[in-house]
């Protein structure tokens, strides 16, 4: 893009990337040179703060626990939410009961994953996204 000609507007305020491994850091990686979200997140216990520290993402986070209550004290920034699952197919029943609760305060625009497998993926969706 020539640096004379304006940037399209982010489609979302915010994106959280849930998993900042290889895969999911290049997915926020990606967002972020694009402009996608005006901000994006990692969660992550183990990779989130390597993501930050490669300017990957935004913002690091643990948990989306610690994600969600950080957002209450900041709300109006966090408004226009997406949400990409990167984490291994086994952790996402445990993320989708987190997504569930985030999304009492915090609705959702879109959720997507990249696992590898569906049958895991809708299983865990089924049992813990009761309400979106």
């Amino acid at each position: 893009m020539n640096p004379t000609e304006s940037r399209p507007e982010a489609l979302v305020n915010t994106l959280v990337v849930v998993g900042t491994g290889f895969m999911g850091a290049s997915i926020a990686a990606a967002a972020k040179a694009a402009r996608l979200a005006n901000s994006v997140v990692g969660v992550d216990a183990a990779q989130a703060n390597t993501a930050l520290s490669f300017g990957h993402v935004d913002l690091a986070f643990a948990s989306l626990a610690e994600f969600t209550q950080w957002a209450k004290s900041s709300a109006p920034s966090v408004s226009g939410l997406a949400v990409v699952v990167a984490s291994p197919v086994p952790s996402h029943a445990s993320v989708f009961a987190e997504l569930e609760a985030l999304d009492q305060h915090f609705p959702l625009q879109w959720l997507t994953d990249i696992g590898s497998t569906k049958h895991g993926v809708i299983a865990a969706a089924n049992q813990n996204l009761k309400n979106l």
